[in-house]
Parts: C-alpha cells; sequence; structure tokens
C-alpha cells in the first residue's frame, strides 16, 4: 500500500520539488545541529578559559614538515619578542600535532578533530589578533572578520623597485620574480622568522617543553648510537606517480635519483669516526650494510618526534632541498646542503654551505651559473618551466658529493671556524647575486669552494 502511495505522489504536479525542497531542509538542519553541537564542545571546552585579547593566536593551514615547523617556531620567537601569551589551534594532522606537543606546554595549544577545526575557523571572535602567517585558504575563510584588516596592504608590484626594474630586462624572469613575491603576507613572515631565528635563538633544545636528555639518551642506546653522528636526508624521487623518475622529462627538481652516489660520502664519514643516521620515512632506500650506517628511516623507531631528538644531537646535518633541514637549522646545526636547488628560497643561517645540481639543456650541455640565475627556472620547485625549456637538473657525482663533504668536515672539525668568513672565491660569486635573488642576496651562507670552482671558471669563460 505504501509503495502505490508514493508511485501516486510522484504523478502530483509539484511532488518531485516539494520532496527536493524537503530533503534540503533536512540536510540544513541537520547541518545546524551538527554546528550547534561542535560549538558548545568548542567554546566550552577550552577556548573562553585559556584565550584572552592579548594572546597571540596561532593557526597553520600549510601542514608539511617544513612550513608548519617554520609556523610553530616563528610563533614561539614572535610571541617571546613581544612578550605576550601564544595559543595555537590545529586540527589532528601530521606534523602539526607532534610539533605543538613538542614546542609548548600543554596550556599553549589545542589539537581538534578536522571537523571541529573547520568550524573554528569559521567562527573565530573578532577581537582575536590573527598573525600574519596565514595563507590564502584561511584569507578566504576570514574575508568578511575584521582580524584580516590588521594584514598588511597587500603587494604591489608597481612598488616593488626590484620589479620595477627587471621587468623591461627580462620579461620571463621578472614574471617568475613576481609570483615568488605576490604572495607578500608570507614572505615577509618568512623574512621575520629568519630575523628572529638568528638574533632570539641559540638551538638550545631544552626551551622546547617536549625534549628529554633522557629520552634522547634511551633513543641513542636502541639505535647504537655511541658518539659522535652525522644525520644525512636525501629527497629521493618517489617509485611511482606524476613525481617519480623519468629519463625523459623533469619531474622534480628537487629530487635525487641516485642514492647509491652517498655510499663513498657514508665511507669517508664512518673513516672518520662518524657514525651516519639515514633519516627519512619508512620505506625509504636503504644503503648497504656499512660499519657505522645506521638505518633509522626503516626502524620501529621512527617518526618526527624521535627526528627532533636526534637532530638536536648531531654533529652536522647533510641533506637536499627539503622540509628536514629546518630541524637542523632550528638547533642552529651546520647543514649541506647537497644536490641543492631552488636557491630563492633559502635559510639565511651562516651554518649553511651548499652544492647545487647541475641544470642541462637537451643537448646536455650545462649551464652556466650565470645563465640559471637570469632564469625564470631559477625560482620554480615545479618541473613545468624546466620541461617548456628541455631543462632537466643532474645529481653530482660520487667524486663531486666527496668533495663537498671534505670540505665541510674541515670547517665542523676546526673550532676556530668562523662561518660568517667567505672565501675569495665564495666573494666573487657573491658580487653576482642581485636583490632579485631573494634569499640568496641575503644569504649568510655560502655556495661550497669546489661547486664554484668549477662553476667561476665557466663563467669566466662563458
Amino acid at each position: 500500500m505504501i509503495v502505490k502511495l508514493r508511485k501516486l505522489a510522484k504523478r502530483i504536479p509539484g511532488a518531485r520539488v516539494l520532496n527536493k525542497l524537503r530533503i534540503r531542509a533536512q540536510n540544513r538542519l541537520r547541518t545546524w545541529l551538527r554546528d550547534r553541537l561542535i560549538d558548545i564542545s568548542v567554546w566550552n571546552y577550552r577556548l573562553p578559559q585559556l584565550l584572552t585579547p592579548q594572546h597571540l593566536l596561532s593557526i597553520p593551514t600549510v601542514h608539511t614538515v617544513g612550513d608548519a615547523l617554520v609556523h610553530f617556531h616563528y610563533t614561539k620567537l614572535l610571541g617571546e619578542e613581544q612578550r605576550r601569551p601564544v595559543f595555537c589551534l590545529t586540527p589532528d594532522a601530521f606534523p602539526s600535532n607532534v610539533y605543538v606537543n613538542f614546542m609548548f606546554s600543554k596550556e599553549e595549544y589545542a589539537i581538534y578533530s578536522e571537523l571541529i577545526y573547520d568550524r573554528i575557523l569559521t567562527n573565530l571572535p573578532e577581537k582575536f589578533w590573527i598573525d600574519y602567517w596565514l595563507l590564502e585558504k584561511l584569507k578566504r575563510k576570514f574575508q568578511r572578520y575584521s582580524p584580516l584588516q590588521s594584514y598588511k596592504a597587500g603587494f604591489s608590484k608597481e612598488y616593488d623597485p626590484i620589479y620595477m626594474q627587471i621587468k623591461d630586462e627580462n620579461s620571463r624572469f621578472a614574471e617568475a620574480y613576481l609570483a615568488i613575491r605576490a604572495n607578500d603576507n608570507k614572505f615577509e613572515a618568512f623574512q621575520d622568522y629568519q630575523r628572529l631565528l638568528l638574533e632570539k635563538w641559540d638551538g638550545n633544545p631544552t626551551r622546547f617543553p617536549g625534549f628529554s636528555e633522557e629520552y634522547r639518551a634511551k633513543l641513542y642506546e636502541k639505535l647504537g648510537l655511541k658518539g659522535k653522528y652525522v644525520c644525512l636526508h636525501v629527497r629521493l624521487y618517489p617509485d611511482q606517480g606524476p613525481y617519480a623518475y623519468d629519463p625523459q622529462k623533469e619531474t622534480d627538481p628537487r629530487g635525487i635519483q641516485k642514492f647509491e652516489n652517498y655510499i663513498p660520502v657514508v665511507e669517508l664519514l664512518t673513516a672518520r669516526g662518524y657514525q651516519v643516521l639515514q633519516m627519512g620515512t619508512r620505506d625509504e632506500r636503504r644503503l648497504p650494510d656499512i660499519c657505522g650506517y645506521v638505518d633509522y628511516a626503516n626502524s620501529d623507531y621512527q617518526n618526527i618526534f624521535n627526528d627532533l631528538h636526534l637532530v638536536s644531537g648531531c654533529t652536522f646535518f647533510i641533506g637536499s632541498k627539503s622540509g628536514p633541514e629546518m630541524f637542523a637549522a632550528l638547533f642552529r646545526k651546520p647543514i649541506l646542503g647537497l644536490n641543492y636547488s631552488c636557491l630563492n628560497a633559502m635559510l639565511e643561517v651562516p651554518e649553511l654551505r651548499f652544492y647545487p645540481k647541475t641544470v642541462t639543456d637537451r643537448s646536455g650541455r650545462a649551464l652556466p651559473i650565470l645563465e640559471i640565475l637570469n632564469h625564470e627556472v631559477y625560482y620554480s620547485q615545479s618541473p613545468d618551466p624546466y620541461n617548456q625549456h628541455g631543462l632537466r637538473t643532474v645529481d653530482l657525482t660520487p667524486d663531486e658529493l666527496v668533495e663537498a663533504t671534505k670540505e665541510m668536515l674541515k670547517l665542523v672539525e676546526d673550532p676556530a671556524t668562523d662561518w660568517t668568513h667567505r672565501t675569495e672565491l665564495q666573494k666573487e660569486f657573491r658580487r653576482i647575486i642581485r636583490p632579485e635573488h631573494l634569499d640568496l642576496y641575503k644569504a649568510l651562507g655560502a655556495p661550497c669552494d669546489c661547486y664554484l670552482r668549477k662553476v667561476m671558471l665557466i663563467t669566466r669563460e662563458s
């Protein structure tokens, strides 16, 4: 009988429209009830009791290893400089949920489910100041709220003297510069973070509530670390997907194909009395068994909380252009960047030496450094500009990796090393860098001399 009545109802004019309206009303009612329950759980649980208008409120919207780390550490340093209490709101998402636990006391953060976190973003009271590390996603969510009025005025290319100078000289290069510079709030916030990192931070891990020397000592015991060690992180091409290595085209300018090229580096370090700790995530490619080599990446102990503890105790850090190099900067550990790329975005720490990847054209010709510095690929982490111009990046050879490591060891093992000192080649390189090269222009670190001996010779000949 019920089935017959439903069939009959469908024949009544307007029945379908009424049914759609009924379903829409039910969905809206469910959404309203759900949101009210979330509001009750959020505002009655922690926020009203903990937050005041004086709080520096931190809300990350990018949850990558490097960006999230910078966000939270910047919040901590900014709060200390302004003498304001801080409070971090974060979803239960990796790695932000680990970072807040390491960097802040339990009274300084709250972790919510994604559902509640999204609700918070649309209902924050206007009285709270929103820090300016917020990205475009959060801007759109807050466009009707007054906290955005505390943002600086948006970037205007007409008032950027660098853009106005280069726009007629090299239009493609200028547009690539503009794409980086246009996100003014993020750019300026990162510059401010670098200032605080140098002026207000000594790299002491005990300043973080989540750090424990006892915990680190137990971790050493579990991994068999008994003396000085070097952390090694290599950003390899994935085995599959759009970023997997392709011999016909560039897929990831920061990717590294030949992990085996690092074997001589590990052998050199272990022969000098260091243990080498391979960083990374589970299922990383591993090197052959070498006495002193520790495959932490594929161990049961690998997680980002342990990463922070381990990097805090290393002698120096060998990395490529990837988020984990931020761990070394966090603890002010010397960094050797091998197979480096994306030089426009660099850490402004003096304890950095780097050897960039080679960039070649279709014929296999290595591009001179001056040509790269004036090419739009200089700004790009994307493979698209490389493929448009028939360019690709090439891994450093084992000999180049070893030569750079030997140079780094001389600096690290000499207690009198002045990391701000520049060799004649480094001074010569510095003279060809201009303001439009952004972080490279301000960099306190420097390219390895062994790299400059090669590229500056090509530059002089060209």
